[in-house]
C-alpha cells in the first residue's frame, strides 16, 4: 500500500511521499513457543508527526501488525527476555505482507536466496498513492555427511518450480507484489512435506508456490552418521508486476 503523508513544519505543513505496507506476522522463540511482548520496529517514521519509528508489540500468540512499514525494510526485533539490554535481532523484509520470525532465526538452507525466482505479470490497474494530511522445534545440525539435494540438481529443481508458477489473477488485479519464501521438510525418503510460509504476500501467491512444490519430484535425503535424516530447506519467489 502506498501512502502520501504530510508532516508538521514550524509554520503550516509539508507533503511527504511514503510507500508503505501494513505488515502482519508472528514472532517465535527458538524453541517454537510464541514470543509474547516482543517489540518490532520499522525504519519508517510515523504517519502523524513524521518523527518516531513505527513499532508494534506481539500479543500472547506472538502475533503483530505493523501499520505503515516500509515495503523494503530492515526490521528490528527486541526480545522481552532482554528488555533491559540493547540486544536486538534484525530481519530484512522484501515487500512481504506476512512474515514469520524466529528468535534467533533457525538455520535454513535457502536454495536461491541470492537469485530468487521471478514471476512477472503486466499491471492491469494503475498504482494508486492516496493522500494523508499529517499534523506523520527445529534441530540445527552442522555435521552432515551428505546434505539433501534435488535428484536432478538445484537448477533443474528451480526451473521445474518456475515453469509451474503463474501469477495469480487476484494478485494482478490488486497490484500485489513482493517476495514469497516457503519452508519445507525433506523427509528421510526424500519427499517434500510440512510446507510453511516464512514470508508471504497473500492473494493466492503463497498457495501457488506451495502447490508447485507439492508436485516436485523427491530429493536425495541427507545422511547423518550413515542414516537418512530430515532437514529443512526453503525457496524464494519474487512476484513482480511490470507497467504497460
Amino acid at each position: 500500500m502506498a501512502i502520501v503523508a504530510s508532516g508538521l513544519a514550524q509554520r503550516g505543513s509539508f507533503i511527504v511521499r511514503k510507500d508503505t505496507i501494513n505488515l502482519r506476522g508472528r514472532i517465535y522463540e527458538a524453541n517454537g513457543s510464541p514470543s509474547a511482548g516482543s517489540m518490532i520496529s520499522s525504519k519508517q517514521l510515523d504517519l502523524q508527526y513524521n518523527r518516531y519509528p513505527i513499532s508494534a508489540r506481539t500479543d500472547s500468540t506472538g502475533y503483530f501488525e505493523l501499520k505503515g512499514a516500509r515495503p523494503n525494510d530492515t526490521l528490528l526485533i527486541k526480545d522481552p527476555n532482554y528488555e533491559l539490554s540493547s540486544v536486538y535481532s534484525s530481519y530484512y523484509n522484501y515487500t512481504s505482507r506476512y512474515i514469520v520470525i524466529y528468535l534467533p532465526q533457525p538455520k535454513i538452507n535457502n536454495l536461491n536466496s541470492g537469485n530468487p525466482i521471478a514471476v512477472k505479470a503486466t499491471r492491469k490497474n494503475p498504482k494508486i498513492i492516496p493522500s494523508f494530511k499529517i499534523v506523520t522445534d527445529t534441530r540445527i545440525v552442522d555435521d552432515w555427511e551428505y546434505y539433501p539435494s534435488p535428484i536432478n540438481g538445484t537448477q533443474k529443481f528451480l526451473e521445474y518450480i518456475q515453469k509451474r508458477l503463474i501469477y495469480p489473477e487476484r494478485a494482478v488485479l490488486n497490484n500485489i507484489e513482493g517476495a514469497v519464501e516457503i519452508q519445507f521438510t525433506i523427509t528421510r525418503d526424500g519427499s517434500l512435506t510440512n510446507f510453511k510460509v516464512l514470508r508471504g504476500i497473500g492473494y493466492d501467491c503463497d498457495e501457488a508456490v506451495i502447490n508447485a512444490l507439492k508436485t516436485a519430484p523427491p530429493w536425495r535425503p541427507g545422511l547423518l552418521s550413515g542414516q537418512p535424516m530430515e532437514q529443512l530447506s526453503s525457496v524464494t519467489i519474487i512476484f513482480k508486476l511490470t507497467d504497460k
